[in-house]
């Protein structure tokens, strides 16, 4: 059972850029040694935010794991929002 590192390319907004953390992807797998699913961790230290972004499929990993950014960089314009309103 071997290790397989993936590498994903993501599109990382723009505001979050140099802000978010990637781990490198990883396989999760079954007693029997099958792939069960693939996986990534992210983290937004600014926002003390983390998430483990998994799917079965990874190719549809890619797509959640910009899901999570696209709704942490949503996050971060509002507490940047509230921050300019102190």
């Amino acid at each position: 059972m071997g290790t397989t590192k993936y590498n994903f390319d993501v599109s990382i907004p723009d505001l979050l850029y140099g802000m978010v953390e990637l781990s490198a992807g990883y396989e999760n797998y079954t007693k029997s040694g099958y792939v069960s699913s693939y996986g990534l961790d992210l983290t937004f230290p600014s926002l003390h935010l983390s998430k483990t972004v998994k799917s079965s499929d990874v190719h549809l990993l890619r797509g959640k794991i910009e899901e999570v950014l696209h709704s942490w960089d949503g996050k971060y314009r509002r507490h940047l929002a509230s921050i300019r309103q102190e």
